[in-house]
């Protein structure tokens, strides 16, 4: 039996009831509009009576009923002037509807649900398959794989060539030429896709026949599956949110019935950006509507996790040039490491991406006879190439072509991702959705970095961004790894003193630390808590923080008598602790007396302390807030242009200065309110936007610290003048590396400034007039390496140090 005709006729016989009743009351008052009722109704009742006709004979007394039917139509149409007669046929032609009817419902076998999966990139498969098997097995479901075409695209957004991966499936699915069903027609219960783009992509393009926003017109109930993995994030985390919510609000999440995402936290996601960009859009409705939304999104896992889950490694089959490449000589498995290349890092890095892959696969190589390496680039990053950087094609295929022509490593683009997961050791590459596969399957994953190129010589070495200075001794909290650790900043000995009692990120943890007697506060950015270490007692403790944020607490403090103040970045609120009893004495939320109440960070780096008071430059906005110390309140100034944003803030008596995004000083009277503007680019030239983070007063002179390209320059107090800080031994050494600001960690000693840099590693000291360099940079020792290493990043190991990084974790 065709799709729906249980259902059709069913609904067709329900319309020929109402017709009937509608007849019989006009029939006197309107008979032309009833007869031609009556040639509709009968016209129909022959389409039903023909089809049931193909039918088994057992259905043959329907047809029979309909034949009668036919003739009282007739019947009726001759005596459409006479209403009593009309009655009577009216009442006969209910009795056989109804009887018909019933023999439909109750005789005729029911239908089957029809579900179509509509993937088009086979690699992408695995998001679908667990949910196909289940519709698979069902008795009462008839399910269909139909692979679709998709279309390469040109820089200029028209299409180029046309894919169709239809034999790349694995053998157990059977699958349906996309040409061969008729969406139209059948018409399926459920359609489920994994491309949410339609012509929003501008790589590749599915055939516009399938576009969500046609498809949804073909079937009761549309369902989008991404096919990727994001990583988690907790629903009140915007700056994390900020990364991904561009798939909250796609073609496919706008127009599908049904969105399932990979967990609950991620439902609630999607749901508050797809609210925030409907309103934006001034779409009405159900678009809007929280109630709807919540109905409409699913947060009940991916199937992608299901299928990486349900693979054993004894039932795949493993290509004979793969086994050349992993077995040993005796017969045992090399430990594999899967590497992959993401199409974002490509797009992001250009050729200093293709420089990386060169200096990675030179280090496998050297290393083959240990360790087999799989590369499984992004299905999509030739067509992401040849659209978006054509420039690089050539390049990029000369690196490619010369890998698999060497042959000793495997290059993987076949369809079966989960293959390459189960068989691999471990995980390396740009952070991507595969890399979940792998947290799922419990293997260790280790993420590269593409500014850290082999040659350069800063294995082993620590990076800081928090420091005390006591006397001739440096504590600092590590950067790239959770560790304490102390230099003497005469001899440039470094020594581990021990973990901080973190379960969190092991990188960057603190960004400010404060001395109070023995006792040394570490204050976290993206440490769990506010760490203390007793130097005289050499013991670790805590201060529990009353309010959680995964990344970027607080950027900054100070301390006033025995309290520290800790500035807030990403929390919502100013806290302050006594340093003696480790209470927190205060909270003070100022995020609810800003206007701007976005979730960018809302002070950078400097306060100033002055007149009992404390004050902190805002990044949201042309405002420097006031904090009385005594009144335990808030006063807020807005100073200059509404569209100003001010980085760094210092300040002689009641003059402060004030830098902002776009590198103009603002001298501020905080008792007058007079303002004067300067300039940098009128002093020393063209620098790049957002240029200074941090500022600091020696004597006469304000030195501004630069973020990442910008060189430092001093602002002359008393000629009001601006000039630059050269310095051309950090020039040359310097790692173009952009997570980092060229100068990590400052301290002001004795009348100079110490600066530590995140590039080199190397200490400077700056004074009124010249900078030089102090220390060639911290070397971790020898002795201390093995307990680090597992924690050590790779972006601060350098590539001759990746590979033993990898061992370790293998």
């Amino acid at each position: 039996m065709e799709r729906y005709k249980k259902k059709d006729m069913l609904q067709a016989v329900d319309t020929l009831l109402k017709a009937n009743d509608t007849i019989v009351k006009t029939a006197v008052s309107n008979p032309q509009g009833a007869a031609e009722a009556l040639v509709q109704c009968q016209e129909s009742a022959i389409v039903l009576g023909t089809y049931i006709d193909t039918l088994d004979e057992k259905f043959a007394p329907l047809v029979h009923t309909l034949e009668e039917y036919c003739e009282n139509i007739y019947q009726m149409s001759e005596g459409l002037s006479d209403e009593n007669l009309c009655r009577k046929i009216s009442k006969k032609i209910q009795k056989q509807l109804t009887g018909l009817q019933n023999g439909i419902k109750y005789e005729m076998p029911d239908d089957k649900k029809e579900v179509v999966f509509l993937p088009y990139k086979a690699s992408m498969w695995d998001s679908l398959e667990s949910v196909w098997k289940a519709a698979d097995a069902d008795p009462g479901c008839d399910a269909y794989v139909i692979p679709i075409p998709y279309f390469d695209k040109n820089p200029d957004g028209s299409f180029r060539e046309e894919h169709y991966e239809g034999g790349q499936y694995p053998a157990y699915v059977p699958i349906t030429r996309y040409d061969a069903y008729d969406l139209e027609l059948r018409h399926p219960d459920v359609i489920y896709i994994h491309n949410p783009y339609d012509e929003c992509n501008h790589v590749t393009s599915v055939h516009p026949y399938f576009y969500s926003k046609n498809l949804r017109n073909y079937t009761d109930k549309l369902v989008y599956i991404p096919y990727f993995i994001l990583g988690e994030i907790e629903p009140n985390n915007q700056a994390a949110i900020d990364g991904m919510k561009h798939f909250c609000f796609t073609p496919g999440t706008i127009y599908a019935d049904r969105v399932v995402v990979q967990s609950e936290n991620m439902r609630q996601v999607y749901i508050n950006e797809y609210i925030k960009a409907a309103k934006e859009m001034g779409l009405p409705g159900e678009h809007v509507d929280r109630k709807f939304l919540e109905k409409k999104f699913l947060g009940t896992g991916s199937p992608k996790i299901d299928r990486v889950l349900n693979t054993r490694k004894e039932d795949l089959e493993i290509p004979t040039e793969w086994l050349r490449i992993i077995e040993k000589p005796d017969g045992s498995w090399k430990k594999i490491v899967f590497y992959n290349t993401s199409v974002s890092a490509l797009l992001h890095s250009d050729e200093k991406m293709l420089r990386k892959m060169e200096s990675v696969f030179g280090i496998f190589k050297e290393n083959k006879d240990e360790v087999a390496l799989l590369w499984r680039p992004h299905p999509l990053i030739q067509a992401t190439i040849e659209s978006m950087r054509p420039e690089l094609w050539e390049a990029y295929r000369e690196i490619r072509d010369r890998y698999v022509e060497e042959g000793w490593g495997i290059y993987d683009d076949s369809a079966d991702v989960d293959r390459a997961v189960v068989i691999s050791d471990a995980y390396y590459g740009d952070e991507s959705s595969v890399a979940k596969l792998f947290e799922k399957r419990k293997k260790r994953q280790i993420f590269q970095n593409v500014n850290i190129l082999r040659g350069i010589n800063c294995k082993k070495r620590i990076c800081f961004e928090s420091a005390e200075i006591i006397n001739d001794t440096m504590w600092f909290s590590a950067a790239n790894c959770n560790g304490l650790f102390k230099t003497s900043l005469c001899k440039g000995t470094t020594e581990f003193i021990g973990f901080f009692n973190e379960n969190t990120l092991n990188y960057r943890l603190h960004r400010s630390t404060a001395r109070h007697g023995n006792k040394i506060f570490f204050v976290p950015f993206n440490a769990e808590n506010i760490s203390v270490y007793d130097i005289e007692k050499k013991c670790f403790d805590e201060i529990l923080l009353p309010e959680k944020a995964l990344r970027g607490k607080f950027y900054s403090s100070v301390t006033a008598g025995n309290y520290l103040y800790c500035i807030p970045h990403r929390m919502s609120s100013l806290l302050v602790i006594n340093m003696d009893t480790y209470q927190i004495h205060n909270i003070y939320n100022l995020d609810q007396k800003m206007q701007n109440t976005s979730k960018e960070g809302m002070f950078r780096g400097d306060v100033c302390v002055y007149d009992n008071s404390l004050w902190m430059a805002s990044m949201r906005e042309n405002l420097v807030v006031e904090y009385e110390i005594k009144q335990d309140k808030a006063i807020l100034h807005y100073i200059g242009q509404k569209k100003q944003r001010f980085i760094t803030i210092c300040n002689v008596n009641e003059f402060f200065y004030l830098m902002d995004i776009d590198n103009i000083l603002t001298k501020w009277n905080c008792k007058t309110k007079e303002i004067e503007v300067f300039r940098v680019i009128d002093y020393v030239g063209e620098i790049p936007a957002e240029a200074y983070v941090s500022s600091v007063i020696i004597g006469q002179k304000i030195f501004f610290l630069p973020s990442r390209e910008a060189e430092m320059i001093s602002f002359d107090i008393s000629n009001e003048s601006f000039s630059k800080i050269e310095n051309s031994e950090l020039e040359e050494e310097s790692i173009d590396d952009s997570w980092w600001d060229k100068y990590c960690c400052f301290k002001l000693v004795d009348g100079q400034l110490h600066l530590f840099s995140a590039r080199t590693k190397a200490h400077y000291v700056v004074d009124t007039d010249k900078m030089y360099k102090k220390g060639e940079g911290y070397l971790l020792p020898v002795k201390y390496y093995s307990k680090l290493k597992r924690q050590m990043s790779l972006e601060d190991c350098g590539m001759e140090n990746e590979v033993i990084s990898i061992f370790s974790i293998l």
